[in-house]
C-alpha cells in the first residue's frame, strides 16, 4: 500500500512514482548485485584489519572453535556472545577461513534489509523504499567498514529491524511483545539493547497518546494497538529475564555488561567531547548523506508527522542517537547505524516533502549543490577505502611471511597477528590484564609479565604495543635482550612500526 506521502508530492519525470512502481523488482536484482560487489570486491586481500576491533571477535571464535579458552574465563576480551558463538561454531567448518567468516557475515546482514524496505513501502513509497535500499547499499558506512569486517551493529540490526517489522505490520498484542523479545535477543549481539527498547517503548508511548488532531492522514491501519508499549515491554523483559539468567553463569559476563553502561574510563568531559568530535567527522565520511538529509527528514518527520508511524520512528531515532551521543563516554559512530536504516528513509521523505511546494531557485540551488557535493563525499570515501584502508599494507604482509616461520606461541598484544598467522593466541588472565579491544593494561607484577613473554618464542610488537611497552621499562629491556629481530618497518612512535622478533 503507498502512503500518503504521494498525494501531494511532484513526481520527477525522470524518476516518478510510476516507474518505480513498474521497475521495483529491476531495481531490487540490481541492487543485489551491488550489495555484493561492494563487499566481496577485493575482500580475499583484505587479510589483516588492525584499525578496528574485528581481530578481538575472529581471536576468540579461534579459541572457542579449537577448545582452548572458555568465553569470559580464559580471555578477559568482555563482548556479547552470539557473534562469537556462532563464528566459532563455523570456523572448524570453513577450516579458519576468515574469507568465510566475513561471507557468512555479508549474507546475514542482508537479513536485516527486508523488513527495512517492507516498512519504508507500506508506510511511505516504493520509491522512497527503493532509494532507503540503494543508500544502505551503497553508503560507505554500509558497504565498507561495517559491512565486510566482522562487527555487532549490522546483525543487531536484523533482529530490530523484523522486531519494527511485526510491532508495525501486524499489529497485534502477539507481535508487538515478539518485537520486544527479538530486541531482548539483540541483546546477546549488543549490549546497546538497553537503550533501544528505551528509546522504543517512551516512543510508542509518545506515539499512542499523541492527540488526533496531531496526523491529518492517519490511516485506518494507523490505528495503535492498545498499550503496545506494555505488551512490547512484557516480551522484552520476558527474553531478557531468561537471558540474563543464563549469560549470569558465564564468569565475568554481566560485569562487562554493567561497565558499558556505568563506564570509569574516559570520564574526562572534555576527552568526550574531543572524542565525540571526531567520531563526527569519520561518521560524515561514511554515511554522509544520511548523517544530513536523513537527520534532517527524521527531524520533519518529527516535528509534521502525517501518521503515527511517522513520530514513532522519528521520535524513535532522535532518542535513540542522544543517548548513545550523550551517554556512554566509549562513543563511536558506528553506534548510530541501528537507526541509519530510518535516516536513510528519511533522506527519501525530506527530498519529496521538499519538492511538494515551490521554493525559491536559490534554495534549490543550494540543495542541489550539497546534495552533489555530499555524494561526491560519499564516492571518494568508496574510492579511498578500496585502494588505501582495505588491502593489507605491504610491511605486513612482510611481517606474516616472517611470523610464519616462526614458533609459537607468540606474544602479541593486538590479537588480529594471532588469527591472521594461525599462530597461538597467549592468555592474558594468567598475568592480570585488562583487555579492552586492543588497549591493554597490566596490573600484575613487571616480573609475572616476563615469565610470561619468556614463555613465548616468538614477539611481534607494533605501534600499539609500544605505547604500554615504554610505561614499562624493564619489560621492553627484557625483550631487547633476550630476542633478536627478525623484521622491522619504521621506527616505534611510527603508527606503521612492526617487529618480528624470535627467541635467542
Amino acid at each position: 500500500m503507498e502512503g500518503s506521502t504521494n498525494r501531494i508530492a511532484k513526481k520527477p519525470k525522470h524518476y516518478s512514482l510510476e516507474w518505480a512502481q513498474a521497475n521495483e523488482k529491476r531495481v531490487i536484482v540490481f541492487l543485489l548485485c551491488a550489495y555484493f560487489a561492494l563487499r566481496l570486491f577485493g575482500l580475499a586481500d583484505a587479510g589483516l584489519n588492525r584499525l578496528y576491533d574485528e581481530g578481538v571477535y575472529l581471536s576468540m571464535m579461534s579459541l572457542e572453535s579449537s577448545g582452548k579458552a572458555y568465553i569470559y574465563k580464559d580471555i578477559i576480551f568482555g563482548r556479547p556472545p552470539a557473534v562469537i558463538w556462532v563464528g566459532a561454531w563455523f570456523w572448524g567448518k570453513v577450516h579458519g577461513s576468515i574469507f568465510a567468516i566475513r561471507c557468512l557475515y555479508i549474507c546475514f546482514n542482508l537479513l536485516g534489509f527486508m523488513p527495512v524496505y517492507l516498512l519504508a513501502k507500506r508506510f511511505f513509497n516504493t520509491r522512497i523504499a527503493l532509494l532507503a535500499l540503494f543508500l544502505m547499499t551503497t553508503a560507505p558506512g554500509f558497504s565498507n567498514w561495517l559491512g565486510r569486517n566482522v562487527f555487532l551493529e549490522l546483525p543487531q540490526n536484523v533482529l530490530l529491524y523484523w522486531g519494527l517489522w511485526f510491532l508495525l505490520c501486524v499489529r497485534k498484542p502477539w507481535a508487538a511483545a515478539t518485537a520486544g523479545g527479538l530486541v531482548a535477543l539483540s541483546f546477546l549481539v549488543k549490549e546497546t539493547a538497553i537503550p533501544l527498547i528505551f528509546a522504543l517503548l517512551v516512543s510508542l508511548l509518545a506515539a499512542e497518546y499523541a492527540p488526533r488532531r496531531l496526523f491529518p492522514m492517519m490511516e485506518e491501519n494507523d490505528k495503535p494497538i492498545k498499550h503496545s508499549w506494555l505488551w512490547m515491554g512484557a516480551g522484552f523483559f520476558a527474553v531478557m529475564g531468561l537471558l540474563l539468567l543464563y549469560l549470569s553463569r558465564i564468569p565475568n559476563c554481566l560485569h562487562y555488561f554493567a561497565s558499558f553502561y556505568f563506564p570509569k574510563r574516559y570520564s574526562s568531559d572534555s576527552y568526550q567531547m574531543r572524542q565525540h568530535f571526531y567520531e563526527w567527522i569519520n561518521g560524515f565520511y561514511a554515511l554522509s548523506i544520511p548523517f544530513t538529509f536523513g537527520v534532517l527528514g527524521t527531524l520533519w518527520l518529527a516535528w509534521k508527522p502525517r501518521h503515527r508511524t511517522d513520530l514513532f520512528v522519528s521520535l524513535f531515532a532522535l532518542m535513540y542517537a542522544f543517548i548513545i551521543f550523550w551517554v556512554p563516554a566509549r562513543f563511536y559512530w558506528r553506534y548510530f547505524v541501528t537507526v541509519t536504516p530510518i535516516f536513510c528513509i528519511a533522506v527519501g521523505v525530506w527530498w519529496e516533502r521538499f519538492r511538494a511546494v515551490e521554493r525559491p531557485a536559490t534554495l534549490r540551488g543550494i540543495v542541489n549543490i550539497f546534495q552533489t557535493l555530499f555524494t561526491l563525499v560519499a564516492f571518494a570515501s568508496l574510492l579511498l577505502y578500496h585502494i588505501k584502508e582495505s588491502p593489507t599494507p605491504e610491511p605486513y604482509q612482510v611481517a606474516l611471511l616472517a611470523l610464519d616461520k616462526c614458533p609459537q606461541p607468540v606474544f602479541a598484544l593486538d590479537p588480529i597477528w594471532n588469527v591472521v598467522s594461525g599462530k597461538e593466541l597467549m592468555v592474558w588472565e594468567h598475568v592480570g590484564g585488562d583487555v579492552f579491544g586492543r588497549q591493554i593494561a597490566m596490573k600484575a607484577d613487571p616480573k609475572a609479565t616476563i615469565a610470561l613473554i619468556d614463555s613465548c618464542p616468538s614477539v611481534v610488537l607494533d605501534h600499539d604495543s609500544w605505547l604500554f611497552l615504554r610505561e614499562i621499562p624493564e619489560i621492553e629491556a627484557f625483550i631487547r635482550k633476550t630476542y633478536i629481530r627478525v623484521y622491522r618497518n619504521a621506527k616505534p612512535n611510527d603508527k606503521m612500526y612492526i617487529e618480528v622478533l624470535s627467541h635467542r
